[in-house]
């Protein structure tokens, strides 16, 4: 959100960026909501966007509202169910094509298609891989992890 704000909403005025985060865990979404991190995991943000993005509380950095009001958190299982999309960007890092078996990451891979935009964009970890079969995505940037949804492909 903060390079959003600070870089593109500018650029764009008219264009609306709406961000869905979703875990599991309720206590992780808890966290994510609050939106206070330690000083130190914003130090590689230039100190004027972080003047602006944050409030300094007791134990660190607090995210402000305008920064925050855009994303919606839910509690939900990425192997039952996914937000509603379509979506043009899912960012799917360090998860179901580490943690899950491959007929759980076929299912997911295909929920997650399902709800790509055409020519939208999924992000892995640099270390993973999508399974076999996966013919409605082609490798864009391959190495770091970032595939495009083929367009007019995929949809069930």
């Amino acid at each position: 959100m903060i390079l959003w704000n600070e870089i593109f909403k500018p650029k764009f005025p008219t264009l609306a960026l709406r961000i869905v985060a979703t875990d599991v865990d309720p206590l992780a979404i808890q966290r994510a909501e609050r939106g206070c991190y330690r000083a130190s995991s914003a130090k590689e943000l230039p100190a004027a966007w972080r003047e602006r993005a944050f409030t300094q509380v007791a134990d660190g950095l607090c995210l402000k509202d305008e920064y925050r009001s855009p994303i919606t958190f839910i509690v939900q299982d990425i192997r039952k169910k996914l937000p509603d999309g379509p979506f043009h960007l899912i960012l799917c890092r360090n998860l179901v094509f580490t943690y899950f078996d491959e007929a759980m990451q076929r299912k997911t891979m295909q929920r997650i298609t399902a709800e790509l935009a055409p020519g939208g964009v999924l992000v892995l970890g640099k270390l993973e891989s999508l399974p076999e079969g996966h013919g409605a995505l082609m490798p864009w940037f391959p190495s770091l992890g970032v595939y495009r949804k083929i367009p007019n492909k995929g949809y069930p």
